[in-house]
């Protein structure tokens, strides 16, 4: 009797009239429903704001036109009742109404419109369950139980193909979205690492080869008394206090378009000039070391401490360059550096020790005064000319 039925309806089809007269009703059900479902999504969604793919709107309304078509041939089963009217026309759009809305809006919506659903669990499968009985009861009494399983069944395969098309898309943007997150955190990592060169450098070519700079100012900076600061202090607290501090001064030294070498212990140390900027290195280093002095009064005032600092500043040419292959390590290596470190050891708390280049590189500079110091016997330099740096 079913398959007799479905040989008939499908012959009635090849009518074009009756054939054009239910696609196109079909059609304008499966659009209307479509709307009503993105208008609802659209106000419940709490950031109005829909994301949905084209090729999901296009399986949306294809779930709903085969829903449809299907429900006509339920009604051509029962086109000699006396029972077809309002029960026929409730049940034409709470069916298509309930799959779609399980289907659909309980898995598509979820991923791909971004509605947190999982807060309404219980309301979503409530309202299901009443699409899904209301429906049962308004056809029952028109088709026969063959008829409604096998528009069920189809109506779950396609409802099934839907969330999952949609559940993977879903999942491919989920996942392009976490490793664009994860390049994004790699390369802020890499960049407090190591200098933009030679990240250019390793991510192009794989390798960094040494390079040579000219002018550059390295600066030294060392705590004084660390080790009696160290037996006051418990070790979580002193490492507390350094993190705060050397945290400033990253902050201060990338303000200054300048950039941290290393930390050894309690010494810092940081460089001007392996990037472009407006000022020259020597002027981007005193500004630096004035801001990290101004700093450490605060944090002395703000945590009730005492810590004091040496600094010194060196100008000249070095050599830069990654060390290692595994623990990528970029460091300068030449006289310079050795003379920034003698700077500093030969520096006092709280000033600003510099060399003769450095000296010459901030002559003509207003903003600072120079107290010239004795020669001074420097390890490895013989006699050496340094001055003090302090604000006009």
């Amino acid at each position: 009797m079913f398959s007799q039925s479905l040989d008939s309806w499908a012959d009635s089809l090849k009518n074009y009239e009756i054939s054009f007269q239910v696609f196109t009703e079909n059609i304008v059900y499966s659009a209307g429903m479509l709307l009503i479902i993105l208008v609802t999504t659209f106000v419940l969604s709490p950031n109005k704001k829909l994301r949905i793919h084209k090729d999901q709107l296009l399986l949306n309304f294809l779930l709903m036109y085969s829903l449809f078509t299907m429900l006509s041939f339920i009604g051509m089963l029962s086109a000699e009742a006396d029972t077809q009217g309002l029960p026929q026309t409730t049940a034409s759009i709470l069916f298509p109404f309930g799959v779609v809305y399980l289907f659909t809006l309980g898995f598509s919506a979820l991923k791909n419109f971004k509605i947190e659903w999982k807060q309404n669990v219980i309301r979503d499968a409530a309202l299901v369950a009443v699409c899904v009985v209301v429906t049962y009861f308004s056809f029952f009494s028109l088709a026969p139980t063959g008829a409604l399983v096998f528009a069920g069944i189809a109506g779950v395969i396609l409802g099934g193909l839907l969330a999952y098309l949609s559940n993977l898309e879903a999942k491919i943007n989920e996942r392009t979205a976490e490793l664009a997150s994860e390049k994004r955190k790699s390369d802020a990592l890499l960049e407090n690492i190591l200098p933009a060169y030679v990240i250019n450098d390793l991510k192009e070519r794989g390798a960094s080869e040494p390079r040579y700079f000219e002018d550059l100012s390295i600066m030294f900076t060392d705590f004084v008394g660390f080790t009696q600061m160290s037996e006051r202090l418990s070790a979580p607290e002193l490492i507390s206090q350094l993190n705060v501090i050397f945290t400033r001064f990253d902050a201060i030294v990338d303000k200054h378009i300048s950039e941290r070498i290393k930390t050894i212990g309690d010494a810092y140390m940081c460089v001007s000039g392996l990037t472009h900027s407006e000022t020259n290195s020597a002027n981007n280093l005193v500004d630096i070391a004035f801001e990290m002095l101004d700093y450490l009064v605060e944090h002395n005032e703000k945590f009730s401490t005492a810590w004091e600092m040496r600094i010194g500043i060196a100008t000249g040419d070095c050599v830069g360059g990654v060390v290692g292959e595994k623990k990528y390590l970029f460091d300068l290596f030449g006289d310079t550096v050795n003379m920034a470190s003698r700077m500093e050891s030969h520096s006092e708390p709280g000033c600003i020790n510099v060399d003769q280049a450095t000296y010459l590189a901030l002559e003509a500079i207003d903003s600072v005064v120079f107290e010239k110091r004795p020669p001074t016997h420097v390890k490895g330099k013989g006699e050496v000319t340094m001055s003090f740096v302090r604000r006009s």
